[in-house]
């Protein structure tokens, strides 16, 4: 399997991806960063994942890299961060390659959450909380700043127990479905119709029309 370094400025965030089986944990506030991945790999990552979305961390991500690397773009530039200075020398020299993602398309969530319903992919380790759907709003808001270990889940509009959603998909989906279903099957279909309803990965919350 892939060997696993993360950085962040939280350090119950890196404790917590020690935990879960990282092999390294980087405090992003200490020194160069980019400097100690490619000490680490020996030569630097072959792929680097920035889920951040501002200028010091993309660099980061690129400059970790070893020749032929691949940066993945998951952090949203926006704002003020929309526009930023990066190193393409960096780019140029080691022919780095550069993938952005916005997201999987809504008729892709049903693969993707049959995967959690198998229990193929245990997600219940990155679970910290459950929440009401009133308070959705806040969590959001949260991830304006520095947040602790772990997602939070929306318990109270469905019955999904929680361990079944992703961060990201309950917000858009779980809102969307009614309590009371008795079969992962039929909870399986009622996510993926209301994907395919949707259309787009980062539809806007609503409440539901039925509970």
């Amino acid at each position: 399997g892939a060997r696993v370094i993360v950085v962040d400025v939280v350090r119950e965030k890196l404790d917590h991806a020690l935990g879960l089986g990282a092999e390294a944990a980087i405090d992003g506030r200490d020194g160069n960063v980019a400097a100690q991945i490619v000490e680490i790999t020996g030569g630097g990552a072959h792929v680097s994942v920035e889920a951040l979305g501002i200028e010091a961390t993309t660099n980061s991500s690129i400059e970790c890299l070893r020749p032929m690397g691949r940066h993945v773009q998951v952090g949203m530039p926006v704002g003020h961060t929309a526009v930023m200075n990066i190193n393409m020398n960096a780019v140029y020299m080691k022919n780095l390659a550069l993938f952005g993602t916005r997201g999987m398309p809504g008729w892709r969530y049903p693969s993707l959450l049959d995967l959690i319903t198998r229990r193929v992919v245990d997600m219940s380790p990155l679970i910290a909380r459950e929440v009401a759907l009133s308070d959705a709003s806040a969590e959001l808001r949260a991830f304006n700043g520095p947040t602790p270990p772990g997602v939070a889940v929306i318990s109270d509009a469905i019955s999904f127990q929680g361990e079944l959603l992703v961060a990201g998909v309950q917000v858009q989906f779980a809102v969307m479905c009614r309590p009371g279903w008795q079969s992962w099957r039929g909870r399986r279909q009622a996510i993926g119709g209301a994907a395919a309803r949707c259309g787009a990965a980062n539809a806007r919350p609503r409440e539901p029309a039925d509970r």
